[in-house]
């Protein structure tokens, strides 16, 4: 028999007194999670946020009179992301609740996780972590995908809306694996969102151990994530495997998910190890007049390390602005203060470059900031304009390219991965904008080389 429970609450805010009443079926709880359940659901077509808040607190307080503790903690964060942490009370029960040791997953013998969110001195001893642990800042060679962060990135707000539920998987007390996560206002588990346009990126696995069995941990890591979407109130997680792993964590998600998308993801890149004559004859034809008609027409300036001051620094933001002002125009400014400053803080410390093409007379036509980490490079930010008819751009990424091969470097990635232009997110159905279509044709100009990742979403 299905055991229906209902709370109500009565809102004030704004000089506007609303009464929220929430029905809500245990069963339909237990089988689709607090990210699908009826109430919630419903909540997709409701524009009012005091309905909104209302329905939660209902769910958090029939969760409480459940016992459904791991539930209401769950509605609770999701709350807080979606309105800020200073509504009410909810921090403080969040707190209460997060440090009350509610019961973990059942894991195979032998097996155990340390999840950041209930001990976040432990997590970083293990992950040898000194300082800080960041849910904001991603580059593909930094360690752990960017949690442990990067010289500076202190300096900038960690974004408010984000909880960070990272943990490792332990095998007899041994870290065999570490699993950035973080669940954000759209409450989704992924990882960083490298652009607003863009979305956020999967959540890698990153082995500590490379003779551990890929499957024994990927069970370990789908179990966890099934909780964590509980103990979050999130929708879905977002997950990927190279293709390397033959389907070891597809065949996982198959045993534990009810419902589930499964995609490819790739992103272009160089091989540096290449000759000179083979990286130019990887580069799509139509690109090397213009290249060449650069080199000769253009001065390129290199900045790195002590040379970027906060001076300079501005001086870059505004030549970026300046030569991206067509495309800032038309799609407008996703240049966030992160977008910018992470690339910026690696190129201060010395893992990057910031190179600006000019004109013979000093009018900036060009820029690239590429970062590097454990032998990639990578193409953080860039733009340019039109000169005499030639796409400077090409020029700019062909020579910046050229200077990280000369560095030493293994690769140089084009991009951060991307789903094809039709891809799904949740239950719906999702197109890329067209800016970036157009970037990512831009960047496969320069090899025919890619990356590729199997994607899975997972729902509740």
């Amino acid at each position: 028999m299905e055991i229906n429970k209902q709370a109500t609450i009565q809102i004030n805010a704004n000089g506007e007194s609303v009464s929220i009443t929430t029905s809500l079926s245990l069963d339909d709880l237990d089988r689709n999670g607090i990210g699908w359940c009826e109430p919630i659901k419903a909540l997709e077509s409701q524009p009012s946020n005091l309905v909104h808040i209302g329905t939660y607190l209902n769910i958090a307080q029939i969760c409480l009179e459940s016992g459904r503790l791991i539930e209401r903690l769950g509605v609770l964060r999701r709350v807080a992301r979606q309105f800020g942490r200073q509504l009410g009370d909810v921090s403080q029960q969040i707190d209460l609740l997060a440090g009350s040791g509610l019961p973990m997953p059942d894991l195979p013998a032998g097996w155990s996780v340390e999840a950041i969110d209930r001990d976040e001195r432990q997590f970083k001893a293990l992950a040898c972590i000194d300082g800080p642990v960041y849910s904001n800042f991603w580059h593909p060679g930094a360690r752990y995908g960017g949690l442990a962060g990067t010289p500076g990135l202190e300096s900038l707000q960690p974004p408010p809306a984000l909880d960070n539920a990272s943990f490792h998987v332990c095998f007899n007390g041994a870290v065999v694996a570490t699993v950035p996560v973080v669940v954000d206002a759209t409450h989704s588990a992924a990882w960083v969102t490298n652009h607003p346009t863009s979305g956020y990126m999967p959540i890698e696995v990153h082995f500590s151990d490379a003779k551990a069995n890929r499957s024994d941990v990927y069970k370990v890591v789908v179990a966890y994530l099934k909780h964590v979407t509980k103990a979050f109130g999130a929708s879905q997680f977002a997950i990927m495997e190279p293709p390397s792993d033959h389907f070891a964590l597809y065949k996982q998600i198959l045993k534990k998910a009810r419902w589930y998308s499964a995609q490819i993801w790739d992103r272009p890149y160089v091989d540096l190890t290449l000759s000179d004559s083979e990286l130019i004859s990887g580069i799509r034809k139509s690109y090397r007049s213009h290249i060449n008609w650069c080199a000769r027409n253009l001065v390129v300036e290199y900045w790195s390390g002590d040379q970027i001051t906060s001076e300079k620094t501005r001086e870059i933001y505004s030549v970026i602005q300046e030569v991206k002002s067509e495309m800032l125009a038309k799609y407008a400014d996703g240049m966030t203060l992160e977008l910018f400053m992470h690339p910026i803080l690696m190129c201060r410390v010395g893992k990057g470059e910031v190179a600006i093409a000019r004109t013979t007379d000093g009018v900036p036509y060009g820029v690239t900031v590429t970062t590097y980490d454990n032998g990639v490079a990578y193409y953080a930010i860039g733009g340019s304009k039109v000169l005499d008819g030639k796409n400077v751009g090409h020029f700019i990424l062909y020579d910046a390219i050229k200077r990280a091969k000369a560095k030493g470097l293994r690769r140089y990635l084009m991009n951060r991965l991307f789903p094809s232009s039709v891809s799904t997110d949740k239950t719906n159905i999702k197109l890329t904008v067209e800016r970036n279509i157009n970037i990512t044709f831009f960047k496969r100009g320069y090899s025919d080389d890619c990356e590729f990742v199997n994607v899975y979403n997972v729902l509740g």
